[in-house]
């Protein structure tokens, strides 16, 4: 970077690139920091105190044209030849004039963004409590609804055990029932079977049943 730009984004306070720089109705720019320092700090009537760094002299008048405090030795010196001037507490005023209006914008807007920002702090705040408070609902209702599943899965399983158990005592209870309707049938086949007897039945209405002994075919 040349040394001239670096001279047009330096502030003439502080000799830093400017932070935050304020334009004056002058077109001279400062930080906006360096412009309230100076502003809090500094008198009205030092200029009118100091001395020149080429004469010695006390601070008496400004010079418009270079836009600094100059000495009743300057106003006469080539270096101001033909510049206005005026009172050096006067330029004081007017210059403390251009910082007021020049700040009293900036101040608006620096309330205006702490204004908008504090509404989007709450804003964000509020956005992430409903997100966790979300959050919250929906663990809840899938561990409710997990809770419900394995229940209803336990439920099942019991519903099909006791119809499992209900439909084999049913069956018994056919099997056993058949049996006391037909005892002596029952018992008559039990003997054939061990007997190993064999027996025929007539195709006629009426025929009887046959026993022959399987030894004597």
């Amino acid at each position: 970077m040349s040394a001239q730009s670096e001279d047009d984004l330096s502030c003439p306070v502080c000799q830093d690139i400017f932070k935050n720089p304020v334009v004056l109705s002058c077109s001279h720019s400062f930080c906006k920091d360096c412009l309230q320092s100076w502003w809090r700090e500094k008198p009205l009537q030092e200029w009118s105190e100091s001395l020149c760094s080429l004469h010695s002299e006390k601070l008496k008048l400004f010079c418009l044209d270079h836009q600094q405090p100059v000495c009743l030795v300057c106003l006469h010196s080539k270096a101001h030849s033909n510049h206005r001037f005026c009172p050096i507490d006067e330029a004081a005023q007017e210059r403390k004039k251009e910082l007021q209006e020049s700040l009293s914008p900036l101040q608006e807007k620096l309330k205006l963004f702490e204004q908008v920002k504090g509404n989007y702090d709450q804003t964000a705040e509020h956005i992430k409590v409903q997100a966790q408070h979300t959050e919250r609902q929906i663990k809840e209702q899938f561990k409710k609804l997990h809770q419900f599943l394995e229940e209803e899965e336990a439920v099942s399983y019991t519903h099909l055990s006791l119809f499992e158990t209900h439909t084999t005592l049913q069956h018994h209870k056919v099997l056993l029932n058949r049996k006391n309707k037909n005892p002596k049938k029952s018992k008559r086949k039990s003997h054939l079977c061990r007997s190993g007897a064999a027996f025929v039945v007539c195709p006629n209405p009426g025929s009887l049943v046959i026993s022959v002994d399987s030894k004597s075919i």
